[in-house]
Formats: C-alpha cells, structure tokens, sequence
C-alpha cells in the first residue's frame, strides 16, 4: 500500500504525461490524414486486413508458447485449452488463406 501511494498519479504524473503525447500524436495525424485526403474507411480495412493475416502466427506463438512446460512449469495449458487455442489458430489462418486466395485483399 505504501508503494502505491508514493506514486504520482493525477494530473502530474507520467501516466498523464504519456497520455497527453498520446493525444498530441493521434491529433497531429489525424490532422495530417484530413488535409492529404485519404480515406479514412479504407485504412480501416488494411487495418483490419493487417490484424487478420498477422493474428494466426502471432496466435501459434502463443500456443506453443504456452503449451510449453520447460516455460510453464506446472500453468502450462490443459487439454481444453489446447485444443480451443489451435482450432482458433487453425480457423485464423484458413481465413487467411481464403482471403488471399479469393484475390479480395486489396480495401
């Protein structure tokens, strides 16, 4: 208790300090991508297209990762676990894979 009390928080501590830049940036860009002209729905999509391919290996990392007991020890995943962690692997990838297959990747 007494760690998070010394701790500043408020409107003088780093957190706000960060949150403050955080702002400052998103509003430059924001800003930025207003006057250039560009489609704000269309980044969405790459964003969206981006998140979709990276997330399947992003995701077998994870399971293997976890899976692991040499890393784990004895929190390493159960057999439900597992088998729901590398169907969702599975299922991301082929999404995926149909996504490029079908040749709609472009936004």
């Amino acid at each position: 208790m007494e760690r998070s009390e010394s701790f500043p928080v408020g409107p003088q501590g780093p957190v706000f300090d960060g949150l403050v830049g955080l702002v400052a940036i998103d509003s430059f860009g924001g800003t930025t991508l207003n006057l250039v002209h560009v489609n704000p729905i269309r980044l969405l999509i790459l964003a969206a297209v981006i998140n979709g391919v990276t997330s399947a290996p992003l995701l077998m990392v994870v399971m293997l990762l976890s899976g692991s007991r040499r890393l784990m020890g004895e929190q390493v995943n159960g057999k439900p676990a597992k088998a729901v962690g590398w169907v969702t692997v599975a299922t991301r990838a082929s999404a995926a894979i149909a996504l490029f297959a079908t040749g709609r990747v472009s936004p």
